[in-house]
């Protein structure tokens, strides 16, 4: 076996030189010789007629550095002329050598180097021929869901491509609804120290499953520590990546035993297995001291595409022509690696690569776009006893399409780690609660201090809640109770926010504020806010004016309008035509109101002549029939109705008064009082039930605002004279506060929901509260009684009115048609006012002809036409009218809302078109300044692209410094001289070239610059290696940083500190996503590790990235703009450099990206160049940057450094450098005054003479600077103000002040809108801010996307439609996608609403499932989460994440109802009115009667005859008005005026006494035949329940036998089953039985609950955000009205008259007391009408009544007087049968 590297295939073939650069003391470097070694000598084996020989030159490594790699690649370029490179191993030596390949147009084909952070893209004459790591994060993703882990822990090598894993692995971990909740990266030189303390750290916190991507190396040392300190025990995961699981082989086993790891899958075949063979053999040859048992016991995937990659470039070398290798030399000496002069071979290699296929020993190798096209499949793998056994194979396509066999997990357990771990379990949680509770609420909380172990000891509900949840938990807890005194529950969330304590265990109502800063548990007692106050005896049910109070006033007020407006509609009608509504001019306006009042009753006498007429009456008695029913409906429920009720019950009643209101102290009803507008001059905090009492008593306060269990407490010991209202506002309820991301809340609301579920919960309340002895009033004020107001018969009025008007204007126009020549006449002759009075004579009088011919067909038939053509001229005119009308009201609307729009003063000054400039003689070039003539000169370097901003703004300000130090120390021991190397580029390769130039050319000491992070990463290297510090004003990137290279000094701050102010920015304005969009490099993307860290404290996240290469052309840019503007989040962070931000800003300005709504934030580096960025582009946009302290020497320097730069350079615009000093200017300034003065510090400088050992390309072995070191420490040891502030240096790092400014770029200038400091947060408010678009108003930061992932929400198909108010599925025809309705879909959507980003929703129906099965769907991944009416239960919980509850809910029975008989009595019809009533209402009937017998006896023979039958005919009249039977006519108006009256207090009267006797046969009559579960569980009948409820579960549980248990499916079966007696109860959810009972009021009722559960809730996958939005969502619409409002949409609460069932209800007689007032009414009313008709008759008789009492004595008198009045004249008498002669007189008693 001779070496197959030098096999010829023919003895003519040309060579073919080839790079290898490998580290051999290292297993890929290993591994990869021999693969290639093979795969040469078999292609030239199977190709022996090849025109080509390829010849290897191999260059080893043994540092596995840059430089190596870098020495070996220049070695092999200038003096091998190779003509491509296999390799080096890792990915820092690869992306040098391939900027290197790129200058050259040499190939370099990578076989192990996964990292996307180097890609072809950067690299065009890079090859990958191995898979990225964007294939193996899928596969990981899919085994953590597979397990149910929702958080990971990655650790990871921490340098730039250990880090470019990280974005693929939360990208992909964030579609299986899991989490990176910390990071652990750990260097490759870290100490055994260093990594143990990180080890430890980890063990610390929750997460137990790490994913480890590291060097095999690295890996050992990890895992020999963690073996060491327990954490490859029992429940641990550690996920190994591709590196290291194709590297198994090289790990000892015992190490890792246990480990999953995840490996691309390579096809099995037999020419692999035979390699496999062969390469053992190989390998084991050129390796004699490996162990053959690790080599044999499995191939490594490295192996295999070192094996590909170089066959494919033996078989590509077939495919170019012939080769003339270039003469690879240096143009400008052998530094000058930028212009190297390039291979002529390079282009058609890589041609020839790219178009390579061929069947490999990986599969089909393919390049596509310079990577392997490899099929994305992974094998899943599980070390056991030394071997890795394959468990499970994951596809792109598929997933992980066979199931995971049996895993053995470390400490050799069988039980599948639950991935998380309470990290107390070391140490005791330290639990904030309320300390300082006054004695009237320690039920709630009561604290004792133990004397023995001085610990707090607590009792009471709250803590029996939480002890009893703690007890169901699955682990232990070490608790210490801490009380914290004098503080409000809102400071103890920011105590628990902050890390001081663990948690809150209080009486602590769950709102929305709160639950921002902390993880709440599941409500463990519902709350909401009431008002208590004096109670005050209902007059509404109890008083004079009780008849009044079922209608307000409004309503009064319009229906007797409309009572009058009917009558006088009718009367226009039949007047013309009816003679009963004729007569004199006196008569109408009785007959009008006598006729619609009438009405009331139905007892109008009138007969309807004309059509018209009619229609208006039938409609108008339809109304009068709603009005009345409703009238005795809502009666019935006031006399219903608890007969107390607060004196204050109304919210805003009690804000618009100006009494005091209470408080309990530590709640946040304060804060709800403020926010509802109360001035807190008004506000009375109070501590105790007794200060409650005192405060009420004393009037000190009109009432007491607070929480329902707390006025719940006081009531029960004040029973008497306090009420307590409805709940004018509902809250989440009371639970129990972690911080954010706890285990313990999610665990523990599990817990609670248990406890709940059982009967626990109810005796703790019941232990504390003493629920059965309560026997206060409940006061909940769930039964009420509401007016009826105008808008619940708006329709009716308005039908009515519409149906008179129009048959009013069709009889007018007739007449018109009629009387047209008349009506012209009398128009054209007269002026307008006799017009319109000859017009109503005309129609007053209307001739007999009229009269006569209502009949006449042949006159209708002559009239028809002109009716047909006025029809056709109404139904022109009336659109036109409606329009008219239509386009006024909207008109009105939009001027009622429009605002005036603000006008902006333009404040802008005119440009300054010239500034001349004096240069002084002692202004000259501030870099020569000599401080003395003796003093050493002292080399540095200055590289720096003076094309580009940063350069020209850096070379400025270090000219300053300079002169500026020696002209304030003029004694100055060194000079410094700054040897200036320019780059035009800013690539890496002219920085390499510049500062190897610098090193070893000039002997500098120190190198400023150079400007960009990927040049300055190479450069440190260069300075680490020569010990000479490398010294950065303008890096704020920590994908360098001194930790790696410790000569490398960073002056300038790190992009950590500008993170954390872009997330309180995007928190205070409410964002939950945020875009970065970044320059796609290893140094842009290293900034989101830390941006996605400091997002997440504050709950948002990063949905999508954006990268652009700086190179990318302008058709990319908008391809990827174009995307953003399809997806939903509309907040952008952008993070590139100026010259690429620029072509982003007017692409985006182009597409309209930069209008209304959108949001966009520089980071520092932009911030800090807005002067040179056209203002125009950026209108709008945010931007962070560090803040410099003002002070007057900062001012001074601008204005010197502004005329600098403008003479250093000539074609700067002036405005844009004196806007805005950049702070780069100031680092740069800071760096170059600190160097000077370090140089101070140092001894004697002896410049060593730099040079290489092994010629000029050994960039490792170079001489280091003796300088450096103490240089190095003399820069760590400097301090002084500087104009950024203090300079010290601390760790290589400059120790900055943690604040930041928050710019907004209006108008063209930086306005300054606020500060952001470390410690404060934003300290200063936000001012108004000019967004894109010039917009005031603060966007959303979202948009309805038009792509993205639909979510796939289980919704359950097949609801029976007697449910279909909880849910109501259809089909959109046209797209085919379920539209959804319904009470559960408006609160979820409602809920969504709420949500700061937007969803995009699929709903799909899951036909013949039970609500258990689709947790399982959902826990599995099948949906994304469950919209339904879903009970929230222990169980289910364990599966999926629930939202908070949206309805509360529980179990209750319900079973025919059997009546009451302790309620029956014979004379029961009386009970409904007191004795005093019967007698009065008796008395006012015969009362009535007399005073209109007395009005009517002279005008109205009906009132006439002989005096026995006078008494009959006043008693017969009068009581026959209690059925509105009386048939006798009033002639009289002020007859018709009092019975008028009297009608309607009989109305009320009746109606009362319908009502109360209603009420009375209903109170307590009714109960439920089984209303016990105890005593139906010992019955032997049947039990019904709804199919698809858990409630099945929980009556086995209680104990039924299974087969006593039916199913129903609807309320139409509840009822069938329970009429034919399947069944004797049902035993249901609250919400259901609700449904049930309304649709079925008679004959069925519900008991109490007899089991509390959770109440429904939305259910998600475990760690999706969702649950935890959606529950802040739920919060924000329970504590408003809109909540309520569904409910009441769906179920109609207002209308619900069906009986509670919970008899709570009661009815008393009515008494005189509720109608006083109606009886004064009817009795004034009447005594004024009897007075006014006795004076009219003494006016009529006052002669002979004069003469009777002058002659005649007192009784004779008054006997003469009653004969007169009772004898009627002949004329009188006469008169009553004619109409005219009886209208006369009439006419002449008004007068």
């Amino acid at each position: 076996m001779l070496n197959p590297a030098s096999t010829q295939p023919t003895e003519t073939a040309a060579p073919f030189k080839v790079g290898l650069i490998l580290d051999t003391n290292y297993p890929i470097g290993q591994i990869a010789l021999t693969s290639i070694h093979l795969a040469i000598a078999d292609f030239y084996t199977a190709n022996a007629n090849s025109t080509k020989h390829l010849v290897v030159v191999q260059h080893n490594s043994s540092s596995s550095d840059v430089l190596t790699a870098a020495s070996s690649a220049l070695e092999l370029i200038t003096r091998e002329s190779v003509l491509a490179f296999l390799g080096p191993d890792s990915a820092s030596e690869v992306e040098f050598v391939a900027d290197l390949g790129m200058k050259a147009n040499i190939p370099v084909i990578s076989y192990s180097v996964t990292s996307q952070s180097v890609a072809p893209c950067c690299f065009p004459f890079f090859i990958r021929a191995a898979p990225t790591d964007a294939l193996q994060v899928h596969a990981i993703a899919a085994l953590v869901q597979e397990y149910g882990w929702r958080h990971v822990v990655p650790i990871y090598e921490n340098d730039n491509h250990g880090e470019a894993l990280l974005p693929f692995l939360v990208d992909a971990l964030d579609n299986v609804e899991a989490a990176i909740p910390y990071r652990c990266g750990i260097r490759f030189s870290a100490t055994d120290d260093h990594i143990s303390s990180e080890l430890y750290r980890l063990q610390t916190l929750q997460t137990r499953v790490f994913v480890i991507h590291t060097c095999v190396q690295l890996a050992v040392r990890i895992f020999i520590i963690a073996n060491r300190i327990g954490m490859m025990s029992e429940g641990y995961v550690w996920i190994l990546t591709e590196g290291l699981t194709s590297l198994l082989g090289w790990i000892d086993s015992e190490l890792v035993q246990g480990v999953l790891g995840v490996s691309t899958q390579i096809p099995d075949s037999e020419r692999l297995n035979g390699f496999k063979r062969r390469w053992t053999r190989q390998f084991l040859t050129e390796n004699p001291d490996a162990d053959p048992s690790r080599v044999s016991s499995e191939l490594s995937n490295y192996a295999v595409w070192a094996y590909d990659a170089a066959w494919a470039l033996v078989l590509a070398t077939e495919h170019i022509g012939p080769v003339t290798n270039s003469t690879i030399r240096t143009s400008n000496g052998c530094h000058n690696l930028s212009t190297m002069v390039v291979s002529d071979t390079g282009k058609s290699l890589l041609q020839a690569l790219f178009s390579v296929q061929f069947d490999g020993l990986g599969g089909k190798f393919q390049l596509v776009n310079g990577e392997l096209n490899m099929t994305g499949a992974c094998r899943i793998i599980n070390v056991v006893d030394g071997k890795a056994h394959k468990i499970g194979i994951w596809t792109q396509n598929e997933g992980l399409k066979r199931c995971l066999r049996p895993v053995i997990w470390p400490g050799e357990s069988m039980v599948v780690p639950k991935g998380r771990d309470v990290p107390t379990s070391d140490k005791r949680l330290r639990l904030a609660v309320p300390g300082a509770i006054d004695p009237g609420f320690q039920s709630f909380i009561n604290l004792m201090v133990d004397k023995t172990t001085n610990r707090t000891l607590a009792k009471g509900f709250v803590f029996d809640m939480f002890e009893a949840a703690v007890r169901q938990l699955p682990y232990a807890l070490l608790i210490d109770y801490i009380p914290i005194e004098h503080v409000n529950y809102d400071s103890l969330v920011e105590l628990v926010a902050n890390g001081s304590y663990d948690g809150i265990v209080a009486d602590m109502t769950i709102t929305v504020e709160r639950s921002m800063s902390v993880d709440f548990t599941q409500p463990y007692k519902k709350s909401g806010i009431s008002i208590l106050a004096p109670a005050v005896t209902d007059k509404s049910s109890k008083g004079t004016w009780v008849f009044i109070k079922p209608l307000n006033p409004t309503l009064w007020v319009i229906s007797a309008a409309f009572f009058i407006f009917t009558g006088i509609i009718i009367w226009l009608m039949e007047h013309p035509v009816n003679e009963e509504f004729r007569g004199p001019r006196s008569r109408h306006r009785g007959t009008i109101i006598n006729f619609s009042f009438s009405t009331l009753a139905f007892s109008h006498t009138e007969k309807m002549v004309n059509n018209f007429s009619r229609v208006t009456l039938i409609v108008w008695l339809f109304v009068v029939f709603i009005l009345t029913s409703s009238y005795t409906a809502n009666l019935s429920s006031m006399l219903t109705v608890k007969q107390l009720k607060p004196s204050v019950s109304d919210i805003n009643e009690l804000k618009k008064s100006t009494a005091s209101v209470g408080y309990l102290q530590r709640s946040f009803v304060k804060n709800k009082l403020l926010e509802l507008g109360f001035d807190k001059s008004r506000l009375l905090p109070l501590k105790s039930p007794q200060e409650y009492a005192d405060a009420l008593e004393s009037g000190s306060v009109a009432a007491i605002v607070d929480e329902t269990p707390y006025l719940g407490v006081f009531i029960n010991e004040h029973c008497d004279g306090y009420e307590m209202s409805s709940e004018i506002c509902k809250t989440g309820g009371f639970g129990f506060a972690f911080p954010k991301g706890s285990v313990l809340a999610a665990d523990l609301s599990r817990a609670i929901l248990k406890i709940t579920e059982t009967d626990e919960s109810s005796a703790i309340q019941q232990k504390w509260f003493d629920l059965d002895q309560n026997t206060c009033s409940s006061g909940d004020g769930s039964l009420s009684s509401k007016q009826l107001g105008l808008d619940s018969f708006e329709g009716l009025f308005c039908i009515t009115g519409a149906i008179s008007c129009l048959c009013c204007v069709i009889f007018l126009i007739k007449f018109y048609i009629q009387n047209k020549h008349k009506l012209r006449d009398i128009v054209a002759h007269n002026p307008l006012r006799t017009s319109l009075h000859e017009i109503w004579k005309l129609y007053y009088e209307v001739t007999d002809q009229v009269r006569s011919s209502s009949g006449a067909s042949s006159e209708l038939g002559e009239r028809n036409g002109e009716e047909t053509k006025l029809a056709a001229l109404i139904s022109k005119v009336v659109p036109l009218l409606y329009k008219s009308l239509f386009h006024s009201y909207w008109f009105y609307r939009i001027c009622k809302n429009m605002r005036d729009p603000k006008t902006h003063q333009d404040t802008k000054k005119k440009h300054i078109c010239f500034i001349f400039y004096i240069i002084l003689f002692h202004m000259l070039n501030p870099a020569s300044t000599q401080p003395t003539e003796t003093a050493a000169p002292f080399k540095v370097g200055l590289i720096l692209d003076t094309n580009y901003p940063i350069g020209q703004i850096a070379l400025t300000s270090i000219h300053l410094a300079i002169a500026d130090f020696y002209t304030a120390n003029a004694n100055s021991t060194k000079h410094l001289v700054v040897v200036q190397h320019n780059s035009s580029s800013s690539d890496v390769l002219t920085a390499a070239s510049s500062a190897l130039e610098l090193i070893k050319g000039e002997s500098v000491h120190a190198i400023l610059g150079p400007d960009t992070a990927s040049e300055v990463s190479f450069v440190a290297h260069l300075g680490t290696n020569a010990n000479i510090p490398i010294i950065s004003y303008s890096v704020t990137s920590q994908s360098v940083a001194p930790c790696c290279f410790p000569f490398f000094i960073r002056a300038a701050p790190t992009d950590a500190l500008q993170v954390h102010a872009i997330a309180a920015l995007v928190q205070e304005y409410g964002w939950r996503h945020v875009v970065p969009i970044y320059e796609n490099d290893n140094h842009g993307e290293a900034l989101l590790p830390f941006l996605v860290d400091a997002l997440d404290n504050v709950e948002a996240a990063i949905p999508y990235r954006c990268g652009i290469r700086f190179s990318a052309t302008d058709d990319h840019i908008s391809s990827e703009l174009y995307r953003l503007q399809t997806l939903q989040t509309r907040v952008f962070v952008i993070h590139t450099c100026v010259q690429l931000a620029v072509r982003i800003f007017i692409i985006a300005n182009r597409i309209g990206m930069m209008s209304k709504g959108y949001v966009w934030i520089l980071t520092e580096g932009l911030t800090s160049l807005l002067g040179w960025i056209d203002s125009e582009l950026v209108q709008g946009v945010l931007g962070v940057s560090t803040q410099i302290p003002d002070s007057e020497r900062l001012n001074g320097f601008k204005r010197r450094w502004t005329r600098q730069f403008l003479t250093e350079n000539p074609d700067a615009d002036p405005s844009r450098v004196s806007s805005e000093l950049s702070n780069y200017a100031v680092w740069a300034y800071d760096a170059a005054w600190a160097l000077v003065l370090a140089t101070e510090h140092i001894g004697p400088v002896t410049n060593s003479t730099i040079r290489t050992s092994n010629g000029c390309h050994n960039l490792s072995t170079m001489v280091v600077s003796d300088t450096g070191k103490s240089l190095l420490q003399a820069l760590f040891s400097v301090q002084f103000d500087g104009l950024g502030g203090k300079f010290q240096l601390v760790n290589g790092e400059l120790n900055m002040t943690k604040a930041c400014r928050v710019v907004n770029v209006v108008d063209g200038k930086a306005q300054k809108i606020g500060i952001w400091t470390q410690n404060e947060g934003l300290k200063r408010r936000l001012k108004p801010v000019i967004w894109p678009g010039e917009s005031m108003v603060v966007p959303k930061g979202w948009d309805v996307p038009t792509s993205g992932k639909r979510l796939r929400l289980a919704v359950p198909g097949a609801i029976d439609p007697g449910f279909q108010s909880f849910i109501n599925l259809m089909v959109d025809k046209t797209t085919n996608r379920t539209l959804a309705k319904g009470f559960v879909f408006d609160m979820f959507e409602a809920a969504v609403r709420q949500l700061p980003y937007a969803l995009l929703i699929d709903y799909i129906p899951i036909e013949h499932v039970n609500y258990d099965s689709l947790v399982e769907l959902v826990a599995n991944g099948s949906y994304d989460g469950i919209v339904a009416d879903m009970t929230i239960t222990a169980e289910r919980s364990m599966s999926v994440d629930f939202t908070q509850p949206y309805k509360l809910s529980g179990i209750s029975i319900v079973a025919p109802a059997v009546k009451d008989k302790g309620s029956k009595s014979t004379w029961v019809f009386i009970k409904p009115l007191k004795p005093s009533l019967w007698v009065i209402s008796a008395a006012f009937f015969y009362f009535t009667g007399v005073i209109i017998w007395i009005i009517e006896h002279r005008v109205n023979e009906e009132f006439r005859g002989p005096r026995s039958r006078h008494h009959g005919t006043i008693i017969s009249f009068s009581f026959s008005t209690l059925a509105f039977s009386h048939s006798e006519k009033m002639v009289n108006n002020f007859s018709r005026v009092t019975l008028i009256v009297w009608l309607f207090v009989v109305f009320i009267l009746t109606s009362s006494y319908t009502a109360n006797l209603s009420s009375m046969l209903t109170v307590k009559q009714l109960k439920p035949s089984v209303s016990d579960i105890n005593e139906l569980k010992k019955s032997t009948a049947s039990v019904g329940y709804l199919q698809r409820s858990f409630v099945k579960n929980k009556l086995l549980e209680l104990g039924f036998d299974k087969s006593r248990l039916l199913p129903l499916k609807s309320p139409q079966e509840y009822a069938d089953a329970l009429e034919s007696g399947s069944v004797a109860a049902i035993v249901d959810e609250t919400p259901y039985l609700g449904v049930f009972i309304n649709e079925h009021c008679d004959g069925y009722e519900m008991s109490s609950e007899i089991c509390k559960t959770g109440g429904f809730g939305f259910a998600f996958p475990k760690g999706s955000v969702l649950a935890a939005d959606l529950s802040r969502a739920i919060l924000k619409i329970t504590e408003t009205d809109e909540s309520s409002a569904i409910q009441q949409k769906w179920f109609d609460l207002d209308q619900n008259t069906c009986s509670s069932g919970d008899g709570s209800l009661s009815s008393k007689q009515l008494g005189l007391d509720s109608f006083e007032g109606l009886f004064c009414i009817t009795g004034a009313i009447s005594c004024l009408c009897c007075v006014i008709f006795l004076i009219k008759f003494y006016i009529q008789n006052k002669h002979k009544l004069r003469d009777i009492v002058a002659h005649n004595p007192l009784r004779t008198s008054l006997h003469e007087i009653w004969k007169l009045y009772y004898e009627v004249t002949d004329q009188v008498r006469s008169s009553s049968g004619a109409s005219s002669e009886l209208g006369e007189s009439i006419n002449l008693a008004s007068n």
